[in-house]
């Protein structure tokens, strides 16, 4: 959970044992290492906080009798003293070398243990934080004196009891004892932050790392298991793979031209007064596309009119590909991403062929009216290439093969619920990804998409009155917009309109506070979906329905949608198990073909995927996650850190 501001000690526990066995082994292992049973413990549990926390810098505290002198011990008093025990995991060590460094930190640690801890704080000057403990938040304590012996009257029998603790001084902190069946204690957790089955889970890592240290301590310690081999196939069969995609064409116009055979007079493309019925779409389409060049790149102004739908179809008809280009952007952008991706443009009813002339003021587009062309593409060929923000450098052409989108429009219209009679409003620029999702999956499923009039977004009052007017059935939402939306909501006192039965979402992380105003304002009378993926992997490749979903809780992007795959792994692309993040890498049908002419970004970003065969690749996203223990995935931050401003 969110650290509070304020921390409380509120705490809870949970037992921890280790086997007789096991622990006569870190006691073998401690001796050939010169080193102490705590010291290999002390390795083994900053090993656990480390791969937790995806540090390689921890500090745990521990506590000193600090009764040095054989004087002293028989004095009455309260001699302990707070020790920092830091120890650096870089450099990938092994679990023999990291007792080796964890040896040396104690060693130091305890040759300065009539230091209090007081003064130390004193000599640090470190700004107090009221959240957390200073210097260190996880605590390790190994009690090693000999079982007290009580002599009670005849017939009185003796046994310890366990007790429910409800009081944790620190974020976590393990109290280990020898006993006659080995190592024994419990895992104190600060309940603001941890729940017993988080603790338990931390629990059995540790125990579960021990037992393959001790069976090899010349293994990586980042390498070192922290679940059995066993349950980590189960996770990944179960929670990394979604379903099979429904079966279809694999042509992403293919899928509007068998929709238009079956629903010709229904409205496909409605914009104001306009009305384009799909045997209009289809024809106007079809005639356009014998204009276009197969196998080129075809630049459209991105406007949102029914002319830039009926160009996006012919472009794929005739076996091209369509960079959609938004008119708002600078020119020079707009002509650089023409000459990188080679792109002709259309213009006074010619279409250009000269792929180094991008001097075409304000890219208009006007195909040419001839006759059906039969289709050049194939699965492979490009559907559409998508220049990326450029957040993370320059902006990369991102090309989607129709077998990517295709797949993910079939997989959607089922997800979505999507059929002839519904009503899908086009808000995305035509220059982002999210508005394949709104356009290809409507014209699949035979429902109407309705363009947004530029004015519609200018205030939320204003947006709902609008939906309600146009009876619109599913909406696809920036989550920056939806947290308006439900805020808004909120402070109107509004409701969503009546023939509103989807919402989905997408873009950046759905806070917590914003579901449960819309829980407590929509409940469940409209699906509420939530969407993770960037344009790399096709639009969406994960997506969790948020309804029934308590409030108060981070709300997840989900599980892998059908023909996806999801893996969190460690920076060795070896999974990590729930509850720990690592980095997200995506697999599956949604996978784009690259970057385009930039060989060197694609094999960076793009990697044989371990898990697959074929010649299967997955997309290194650089976004954190983590599997909570029912299978969801939950967004975690970035891997390099990256911030997002005004975005």
């Amino acid at each position: 959970r969110p650290r509070p501001p304020v921390r409380s000690s509120r705490g809870g526990k949970v037992p921890l044992r280790l086997s007789r066995e096991l622990s006569a082994r870190l006691e073998e292992l401690a001796r050939r290492r010169g080193a102490t049973l705590f010291m290999v413990l002390l390795a083994a549990w900053q090993a656990v906080l480390a791969r937790w926390s995806g540090q390689d810098d921890v500090v745990v505290g521990t506590y000193s009798g600090n009764r040095p002198r054989k004087e002293l011990e028989g004095l009455i008093g309260f001699f302990i003293n707070t020790l920092v025990l830091r120890t650096g995991l870089a450099g990938e060590p092994s679990f023999a070398a990291l007792v080796d460094r964890a040896r040396e930190t104690a060693l130091e640690a305890f040759a300065h243990g009539d230091l209090p801890f007081e003064k130390l704080l004193d000599v640090l000057q470190l700004p107090r934080d009221p959240s957390r403990t200073p210097l260190f938040q996880a605590l390790l304590v190994l009690q090693t004196f000999p079982a007290a012996r009580v002599d009670l009257s005849t017939g009185v029998r003796l046994r310890s009891m366990a007790v429910a603790g409800e009081k944790s001084d620190y974020d976590l902190a393990l109290w280990l004892g020898e006993g006659a069946e080995g190592l024994g204690g419990v895992l104190e957790h600060s309940t603001d932050l941890f729940d017993a089955a988080t603790a338990e889970r931390c629990a059995a890592w540790l125990r579960h790392l021990l037992e393959a240290a001790v069976a090899d301590p010349e293994r990586g310690v980042w390498t070192l298991p922290l679940i059995p081999a066993d349950e980590q196939a189960r996770h990944l069969a179960a929670w990394s793979r979604g379903a099979e995609v429904p079966a279809g064409p694999e042509l992403l116009h293919r899928l509007v031209e068998e929709q238009s055979a079956r629903t010709p007079d229904r409205v496909a493309v409605e914009a104001g007064a306009v009305h384009l019925t799909y045997a209009g779409l289809l024809d106007r389409a079809a005639r356009r596309a014998r204009g276009i060049e197969p196998g080129t790149v075809v630049a459209l102004s991105a406007e949102r009119t029914p002319e830039l739908i009926v160009a996006l179809l012919a472009v794929l008809q005739a076996g091209a590909a369509y960079l959609p280009l938004d008119p708002a952007w600078p020119r020079a952008r707009r002509e650089r991403m023409v000459v990188e991706a080679g792109a002709v443009v259309a213009k006074d009813d010619k279409v250009a062929k000269d792929n180094n002339d991008p001097a075409l003021p304000g890219f208009p587009v006007s195909l040419l009216s001839l006759p059906t062309l039969s289709s050049f593409s194939s699965p492979q060929s490009p559907a559409y290439l998508l220049y990326t923000s450029g957040s993370t450098g320059h902006p990369k052409g991102v090309v989607v093969p129709h077998r990517s989108i295709a797949s993910f429009v079939r997989g959607a219209v089922a997800d979505h619920g999507l059929a002839p009679g519904d009503r899908v409003l086009q808000l995305a620029s035509l220059s982002f990804d999210t508005s394949g999702e709104e356009i290809w999956p409507t014209l699949a499923a035979g429902a109407t998409l309705v363009l947004r009039p530029e004015e519609m977004t200018g205030s939320i009052p204003h947006f709902l009155r609008e939906l309600e007017r146009l009876a619109i059935t599913h909406l696809d939402l920036p989550t920056a917009f939806w947290h308006e939306l439900a805020a808004g909501l909120e402070v109107e006192e509004a409701a969503l309109p009546r023939a509103l039965r989807v919402v989905l979402l997408g873009g950046e992380e759905a806070l917590a506070d914003r579901y449960a105003l819309w829980h407590r304002r929509a409940g469940s009378s409209v699906r509420l979906i939530n969407t993770y993926g960037p344009t790399e992997a096709t639009i969406v490749a994960t997506r969790r329905d948020l309804t029934g979903l308590a409030p108060g809780a981070p709300v997840p992007i989900g599980r892998p949608i059908p023909g996806a795959r999801a893996y969190v792994l460690d920076h060795h692309l070896h999974p990590v198990p729930p509850g720990l993040r690592g980095e997200l890498w995506l697999g599956g049908a949604g996978i784009a073909q690259g970057y385009l002419g930039r060989p060197d970004l694609t094999a960076e970003s793009f990697r044989p995927d371990p898990f697959a065969a074929g010649g299967a690749r997955l997309y290194r996203t650089g976004d954190l996650a983590l599997l909570t223990p029912a299978g969801d995935l939950l967004f975690a931050g970035r891997a390099d850190r990256q911030l997002k401003i005004r975005g």
